[in-house]
């Protein structure tokens, strides 16, 4: 099932706007969001590899630094992903963590309760394009 507001054929960059003519009033996170994973779609469409990654946790400073290490480390070692933080229990539950923050990457539960070094990071993230 596709997030709201996009639709189920994408095929081109130029359906972003298209896609987002159903969202005034959302906040930059969703907006975000979106766009992540319009992108996400556009590249599985034409062969391209991305990782799904996601940030589990509620909000904290940990979480919080987690989250941005991670997207500074694909950034700079040029990394497709898809990132979504998940701040509901509920969804936290299917996991099985104990502790937030938690990293999944590509729906692999990676890491749980702590900040994981740079460099397994790293790691799991280029085996997630592999």
């Amino acid at each position: 099932m596709l997030p709201y507001g996009l639709n189920k054929n994408i095929s081109k960059r130029a359906s972003v706007k298209n896609n987002f003519q159903n969202i005034q009033g959302r906040d930059a996170n969703h907006i975000t969001y979106l766009v992540n994973v319009n992108d996400f779609l556009i590249k599985a469409q034409s062969g391209e590899k991305m990782i799904s990654v996601k940030i589990l946790g509620s909000g904290c400073k940990k979480c919080q630094t987690l989250e941005a290490k991670v997207k500074d480390l694909a950034a700079v070692n040029k990394i497709d992903a898809v990132f979504e933080k998940v701040t509901d229990i509920s969804e936290m539950m299917h996991y099985g963590i104990m502790m937030t923050p938690a990293l999944v990457v590509n729906e692999k539960v990676k890491s749980f309760g702590i900040i994981p070094k740079d460099e397994q990071i790293l790691n799991w993230l280029k085996e997630g394009v592999n």
